[in-house]
């Protein structure tokens, strides 16, 4: 736990160090060092967490499953919101297990129609719930309208391609898409109850 912290530490400091440089440089304003080294941080995460989704993709050799999965989850996560993990390990652990969860339900499931039993769920969660926001960033009034607004938007979108899927027999493609809206919409009734304890 120690060490882990620590490597936190380092990272954090990294990230402020390239923040820094670019205030000296004049790039970006002091009062903006915070978001920006945030901003870098996720980016080198998420880099990162790229590259080890792939080695995934190519082990298990579903890298079609894997590439899908993160083409509409990333933003439908990220303006939907939900559940957080309090550490950067356990956040790791868990983005890992999503990635791998459409190759283990493509599989052992194939019953299409529960697909669909869990589009109409997720779906209806998505809409009723989103945005679910983390106490690590608060959204404003009119931040959240925007955010709701994008998660629909999104979500008819893929929508659309999942019944394109569908009716082109991309069965692999349609499963995917809903496996997404599945963890999303389970993220947003995990993240909705842990906000409604801590109040």
């Amino acid at each position: 736990m120690k060490a882990t912290k620590n490597t936190r530490n380092m990272f954090d400091l990294f990230c402020h160090n390239i923040s820094d440089a670019f205030i000296k440089k004049g790039r970006i304003d002091s009062e903006d060092r915070e978001i920006f080294a945030y901003g870098i941080s996720r980016l080198i995460v998420n880099a990162i967490m790229i590259v080890v989704f792939t080695i995934i993709g190519l082990f298990f050799r579903h890298l079609l499953e894997i590439y899908v999965f993160l083409l509409f989850f990333i933003p439908l996560r990220k303006f939907a919101g939900g559940f957080h993990c309090e550490s950067f390990v356990t956040c790791s652990v868990a983005s890992c297990l999503c990635v791998i969860s459409p190759i283990v339900i493509n599989t052992y499931i194939d019953y299409i129609p529960a697909f669909f039993a869990m589009w109409i769920i997720s779906g209806a969660i998505i809409i009723g719930l989103s945005p679910i926001q983390d106490h690590r960033k608060k959204l404003s009034a009119e931040e959240s309208l925007v955010y709701r607004k994008r998660t629909i938007l999104i979500f008819f979108f893929s929508c659309i391609t999942c019944i394109i899927a569908y009716i082109l027999r991309q069965y692999v493609i349609f499963k995917v898409i809903i496996e997404v809206f599945g963890i999303v919409g389970l993220l947003l009734v995990c993240g909705y109850i842990k906000n409604a304890v801590k109040k």
